[in-house]
């Protein structure tokens, strides 16, 4: 237990105990396109939730002009369904809500990053 434990921690993004509480994004069906800007601190998260419908489409696009900011989205059940960290091919996801629930958008630094404030736009559409 101790071993998944320490597992879940080193792979999960940097997270400090700052972290602000998740903000609830204003994403409903048929939303065209939701724009938030935000700055992300070292080892800290920028937690944004949303409810969707399994089935819908879900577009989200992190823009920055640093390269440093990632996003991870998170299932209702708290599973990463992508993290852009992880080989992916950029901080963008396209792609279709598996389960009904309440999503969660995480952006933050990866660790090895020595950027200070870095600030954000996140782009995202539900249909």
């Amino acid at each position: 237990m101790k071993r998944l434990a320490l597992l879940a921690l080193l792979t999960a993004p940097a997270q400090a105990q700052t972290s602000p509480p998740p903000a609830p994004v204003p994403l409903t069906l048929g939303t065209t396109e939701i724009t938030l800007q935000g700055e992300i601190h070292p080892l800290t998260l920028q937690r944004y939730r949303f409810p969707a419908q399994k089935g819908q489409e879900l577009h989200i696009r992190l823009l920055s002009a640093s390269a440093a900011p990632r996003f991870q989205l998170a299932e209702p059940d708290g599973i990463p369904l992508y993290d852009s960290q992880n080989g992916a091919t950029g901080p963008e996801y396209d792609g279709l809500t598996p389960q009904t629930g309440t999503y969660e958008i995480r952006v933050f630094l990866p660790r090895n990053n020595n950027s200070k404030n870095v600030p954000f736009t996140l782009v995202s559409s539900l249909r």
